[in-house]
């Protein structure tokens, strides 16, 4: 039997089936037809500009990506409604609030996958110590 095979939340692998021609369930994207353009928080957020300026920066590294997610989380900040920021989101705008939790959990998931980095960083530094430390033992 055919499974979907993504990631579940649990780090499982789905169990459902495809849907049909594709290699996903619907829940995992498989009945996707592709991006109907600009939507979610990016393009709310940014100008035209920006927005190229990010294509361009899909291939940035975990640093530059959290860097980026930090500057527009201060922006944010910035833009929020007195006492917090100078109030200069505009009204029928986004919805501040919602803008802020999403980009505090972005902060959050790019600062844990960049601790994970480190992690996996030192490990391969210690194994380097410790392989070169057997050799000269030898």
């Amino acid at each position: 039997m055919n499974t979907c095979g993504a990631k579940t939340r649990r780090g499982t692998p789905c169990r459902r089936r495809p849907v049909p021609n594709k290699n996903r369930c619907k829940l995992h994207g498989g009945a996707s037809t592709g991006p109907k353009g600009g939507h979610g928080i990016y393009s709310t957020t940014y100008g035209k500009e920006e927005q190229s300026i990010l294509k361009e920066a899909r291939q940035a590294s975990l640093d530059e990506e959290l860097a980026l997610a930090r500057i527009t989380l201060r922006r944010l900040l910035i833009a929020a409604p007195p006492p917090v920021g100078q109030g200069k989101l505009t009204q029928g705008g986004p919805d501040w609030w919602t803008m802020l939790d999403r980009f505090m959990g972005r902060v959050g998931r790019l600062a844990e996958q960049h601790a994970k980095v480190e992690e996996v960083k030192e490990i391969e530094r210690r194994l380097d110590e410790l392989t070169e430390k057997l050799e000269n033992d030898q």
